[in-house]
């Protein structure tokens, strides 16, 4: 992908997120890009193609972020602090899409398909991880799946609020802090613990 595209494609996806589909004129998304209206239609066929780009385009970025269990300490704490500031960067950047991606009449089926892909097969990774801590008798015995859900959810609650709140907050070490705060969470959770954490 060459410089102008790029500069293309990431100018339409903060343009789309800013004012939607309809309310975005192809226009404003050049001037934004500093490129000619002429060469962004050189580049893409028409709206709904530069549309479909940049959406891809995005959330390709998005997902590939690393979430590798071989690289995994054993250690839970540790373990479980990586896993969540994973899961809390993606949902940072997924959740302003999600108001583009609810219109799916305009997102291409494959593109919804491939999020759902990648996010089972990060929770899946999850899984192994804590079956693996489990079959150790290094946390309690839970059902994993339940406790993912579980986990995703809360941390996107977090995510959305660190959001709604960043704009008003100028603390560096928020997002940091969050990410802490619930891997005591999570981490006295699985190991059945109330007050003591022994990291």
């Amino acid at each position: 992908m060459n410089d102008t595209i790029q500069k293309i494609i990431e100018a339409a996806y903060i343009k789309f997120m800013e004012k939607g589909y309809k309310a975005t004129k192809t226009a404003e998304i050049a001037e934004a890009a500093e490129v000619n209206e002429s060469t962004l239609f050189r580049n893409f066929k028409n709206k709904e193609t530069l549309f479909q780009s940049s959406i891809e385009h995005n959330l390709r970025r998005v997902m590939s972020v690393d979430f590798d269990i071989m690289d995994y300490s054993g250690d839970l704490w540790t373990d479980l602090h990586r896993m969540i500031e994973v899961i809390f960067i993606l949902s940072l950047e997924l959740i302003p899409s999600y108001r583009l991606l609810v219109k799916i009449s305009l997102v291409k089926k494959e593109i919804l398909e491939n999020i759902e892909k990648e996010l089972a097969d990060q929770k899946n990774i999850f899984c192994h991880y804590l079956q693996g801590m489990q079959s150790r008798n290094m946390i309690r015995e839970a059902d994993a799946n339940i406790v993912i859900d579980f986990i995703y959810s809360r941390i996107f609650v977090d995510a959305f609020d660190y959001l709604i709140r960043k704009e008003s907050s100028d603390d560096e070490g928020e997002l940091e802090n969050r990410v802490s705060h619930l891997t005591d969470i999570f981490s006295d959770l699985l190991r059945g613990e109330s007050n003591e954490r022994n990291h």
